[in-house]
This record gives structure tokens, sequence and C-alpha cells, in this order.
């Protein structure tokens, strides 16, 4: 009887020792996985109990944390013989943490690794800025459903990815496709590791049903927060990221006063750009003079910010500056049409047109590609800086109607039509209740220059400035899609052409004429005085430059001298 006591802890000790041997061998992360993630994907591989996994990983029965776990010292001693990975290691490869501490000083990134590696993940949310009162942490596991696709055929099995649990991310910055998600329970203490290629399927929801017009900016968003997760080089450097801030704002205007920032023109400016409901919906409404902007900007009072807001002024302040350069190269021919649908054998030169500025300060710009596509854009691509976004549709190239002729041919729906091609329900069924199938671009070119022929032969001496003066919109038209044979019809008539001795003559002869019966016709009229000379030219239907020709006009000099 008095053997049992040690018999129990020595089976305990046992018992405990396999743990650590069999949980010692976790499977080698995908790319990009999150440590939550290998977890979940572990224990369901093995079908280990909850609370025994997570104690035999940490040393207690840790609460699963998505992104900024804790006790990864523990968990790097014990993975040490399947990893071989340090707690900075982990931390960096398989967590949020680089994220979120890419714009902390080196003291401070110091003290959250020495949290994470020990058990107090909650101090590693305040140190890092991560715990907003107005950024929500998420409820849910977000997933690119093309990304599941690809891993169950590669793999044979899904993992939650790191670049997809980032505050503000909606879309897949691969696919560029809007992302699903799982809801988690609303009380922490029922959260468990998730495995994905168990929790997802085709029938889970999008995060959003549509993300409109701010589709670009939800990708710009994704984009910049996976560079800053990936370690890529910062677009704007953290030493002196506030001064940075400050002089980019000045430079755009939103200032009065000595320099000083008008901080309700750059608050409304921001909110116009992004839109309030958005703002909203990251969490990052500007409200009040206490609002998040005003202290980011203030470096007496500048604290840790969420990298989201640092990723939401930088777009900003790009875009901006990104305005000006470009109106400042509107006029290149550099530019590539957006129009997927046809096909630019040549570089055809865009016609541009800067319009006035918006309440924002941001100028849209009309362009016209001799494809027929007319819109306006005030930003370009963030991965081609040649490539206008389109903000405006203004009229649809033929190559549009053809596509949807097509696709309603082959029998798809008007609904899936526009889901397809991104446009609005209605604007399908403009396009497809034209009857009349859509000249392209060859035969455009016929019909316009048919009607420019006819245009010609009813100007005299076929001239081009004349006919042009008729008809404005078709010599435009064909200036841009036909330049080259424009400029080779018609005739210009040189205004400053130089006149021989014998025309000169023959034109002193005919002025003389008309200028003398004018001359005898105001006598006649009653007039008792000399009529000027000045009177009997332009009575005489004549210009008055008339004057300045006297050289080569012996004739009209001798009978404006002589008067009536």
């Amino acid at each position: 009887m008095s053997n049992l006591p040690s018999l129990e802890l020595q089976g305990h000790a046992e018992q405990v020792l396999a743990d650590r041997v069999m949980l010692v061998q976790l499977p080698e992360p995908y790319p990009d996985e999150l440590l939550y993630s290998v977890i979940g994907r572990y224990m369901a591989h093995l079908r280990l109990q909850r609370d025994r996994a997570r104690s035999a990983l940490f040393g207690h029965r840790a609460k699963p944390q998505i992104g900024l776990p804790g006790c990864l010292g523990e968990l790097a001693d014990r993975t040490s013989l399947s990893w071989g990975k340090t707690a900075k290691q982990i931390a960096y490869e398989l967590t949020l943490f680089p994220y979120f501490a890419c714009y902390l000083n080196k003291s401070r990134v110091s003290q959250c690794l020495a949290c994470m590696a020990e058990c107090s993940p909650s101090s590693v949310y305040a140190r890092l800025g991560a715990s907003s009162a107005t950024i929500a942490s998420r409820r849910y596991l977000a997933f690119c459903m093309q990304c599941r696709e690809e891993d169950m055929s590669l793999y044979g099995e899904t993992y939650w990815r790191r670049c997809h649990q980032l505050p503000g991310t909606f879309v897949c910055t691969r696919h560029e496709q809007v992302l699903s998600y799982i809801e988690l329970p609303e009380s922490n203490r029922f959260w468990r590791y998730m495995d994905a290629t168990e929790c997802t399927s085709e029938l889970c929801d999008p995060i959003m049903s549509d993300l409109g017009s701010k589709a670009s900016i939800a990708f710009a968003i994704a984009k910049r927060s996976c560079d800053l997760l990936r370690g890529t080089e910062l677009v704007w450097s953290k030493d002196g990221i506030v001064e940075q801030y400050r002089a980019a704002i000045l430079n755009q205007g939103s200032t009065y006063r000595l320099g000083m920032i008008s901080y309700p023109d750059l608050e409304a400016a921001i909110t116009s750009y992004y839109s309030e409901s958005f703002l909203s919906l990251l969490g990052c409404e500007l409200i009040g003079r206490d609002s998040w902007l005003r202290k980011a900007l203030e470096p007496s009072r500048f604290t840790v910010r969420h990298p989201l807001r640092h990723i939401l002024l930088q777009l900003f302040l790009e875009q901006h500056s990104q305005q000006a350069s470009v109106l400042a190269r509107h006029s290149r021919a550099s530019w590539q049409c957006p129009n997927p649908y046809f096909q630019h054998e040549q570089i055809y030169t865009m016609r541009l047109h800067v319009g006035k500025a918006r309440t924002d300060g941001v100028r849209s710009i009309s362009a016209w590609c001799p494809c027929g596509m007319r819109f306006t854009f005030s930003r370009v691509s963030v991965s081609n800086p040649n490539l206008p976004v389109i903000d405006t549709v203004r009229r649809f190239a033929p190559s549009w109607a053809d596509k949807l002729r097509e696709l309603r041919a082959s029998g798809i729906r008007i609904r899936e039509i526009a889901s397809l091609m991104k446009l609005p329900f209605a604007s399908v069924k403009t396009l497809l209740s034209n009857a009349e199938p859509v000249l392209g671009l060859e035969s455009r070119k016929l019909m316009l220059r048919a009607r420019w022929e006819e245009c010609l032969s009813e100007v005299p001496d076929r001239s081009r400035n004349l006919a042009r003066r008729r008809n404005k919109s078709l010599y435009a038209e064909l200036a841009v899609i036909d330049p080259e044979w424009l400029s080779a019809t018609g005739t210009r008539l040189n205004r400053r052409r130089s006149m021989t001795d014998e025309q000169w003559r023959v034109r002193d002869r005919e002025w003389a004429e008309r200028l003398r019966a004018t001359a005898d016709r105001l006598l006649e009229a009653g007039s008792s005085r000399r009529v000027s000379a000045s009177s009997i030219v332009l009575a005489a239907g004549l210009k008055l430059w008339v004057f300045s020709k006297l050289h080569h006009l012996p004739q009209c000099k001798v009978v404006l001298s002589r008067g009536a």
C-alpha cells in the first residue's frame, strides 16, 4: 500500500513524457500557414483531445490564439526535434507578429517577443497597438475559395493562411476575389483549433457580397497588408514616419496659416476617398476632434498605431501624389487601354482631357481610346502604372457588346453575365437591347472615311479646314482612329501663300474699278464732304488690311488718295 503513491507519480511522469514524445512531431508548415492552422491539422490527423494536446504543447491549457499566440518559448522547446525553430522564428514565420511590429522600434519589438515567448499574449496586443477599441478582432476565419481548391488538388488538404486573417483584408491578392469565412464561437471559452479542411466548403458565404467601386481600394489594402506581413521593403520608412506624413499632407495642399494642417479638410478628403461606410466597416471612422488621424499626425501625442491606419493614410497620400504624376503625364501616349475584350495590336494614342477637381481635390481624366472605349480615371493600377483604373464608363466599346452577345448566345443568363463581366444588370440589358450589330473598328473606319469624303466634296477646293468646321465630331474621331489617312485627304489652303506679280496686277485692276465705282456712288448719294479712304474701302466690301498692301496695288492707291 505504501508504494501506491509513488507508482501513481511514476505513471503520471511517464504519461507526460509520452505526450512530449508524441507531440513534438508537428507537421511541416505549408507556405504562409498560421501556427493555429498547423496545430489544427495535427489534432485533426491524430484525433487528439483538445485539452491534452494544448497542455502538452504549451505546458498548460492555453486558449487558442489565432494571430498572436503566447508560450512560444515552451512550444519551441517541445518542437525542437521536428522544427528546430526558436520562439522568434516561430513568431515571424507562423504568426501575424511581423504585420503588427513593422512600424515599432527595436526595444518595443524585443519586449513584444519576450511576452510572446512567455504566456502573456494579452499584453502583446496592447504593446503592438492591436487592441484598438474600434478595430475589433475578427470573429471569423477567412479563406479564398480558389486557394482552397488548389490546396486540395496539390496537398489533399487545405489550411489557414496568414495573409487572409489580417485586419481589413477582404480580398485574396493572388486570385483577386472576395474571401469567404466561417464564424468563430461568440465566447472565447469555446474556441478550439479548427482544421480548415474539415470546416470549409463551397457553401461558405463571402465576407462581402459586392465591393463595388471599392474593389480596387480593398485590393490595395490587402496587398499592402501582405507586404508588411512578409517583410517586403516598406514604401514609407518607419524612421520619422510622422514627419513623412506631415510633409506629404502639406505638399498636397491640406494646409492653412503658416503651414499648419487643416484637419477638417484632410478628414473630409479621406472620408470622400474611402467613403464613410467603408471606413466604418474597417473600424477607422474619423469622428470628432479626438480622431485617430489627429493623434497619428501629432508627434507629441503619437503612440503605437494600428498598421491598418498606417495603410489607409499611406494609400490616400500615395493616391494624391500619384494623381499629380498622372496629371503631369496625361498627354503621353504610353497609356494602355483597360478594355479586356479588344486586342490592341498596335499602340493607339488615347485622347485625354483633365476635368475639374472634385470636392476631395482629385481631378478626373476623361479618356477616349480608338477601340471605342470612353471612360474617366483618376488613378492607375498598383501593378501597372500605365494602366488606368476606370472610375466611370462613358461609352462601352463595340467589343463589349460583341462579348455580351457571345455569352448570351451560349445560354448564360443575363444576371450571370453581369456578374462575370462585373457590370450592373441594367447596363447589360441596355447593351443587349440594341438589335443591330455594332461595327468593329475596321468597319467603323470605312464608314467614317465615306462620310468624310462626302463632306470634302461639299466644300470648295476639298479644304480639310472647311470640312472640319462643318463636322467637328467626325474630324475628331478620325483624328484618333485614322490620323494618317485623314492627313492625306483633301487640301490644306495656305493662307500665307505668296502671289505672283501678274496676280497682283489683276487684283489691282479689279479692286481699283470697284473702289472707283464705290466712290462715285457715295458722291451721288448726296454727300457734300470729301469721303474718307477707309469709308470707300469698307463700302466696297474690302478689308482695311488693303492699306498695308498698297505697294502691290498702285491703281488702288491712286483712287484712294483722290478720295471721292
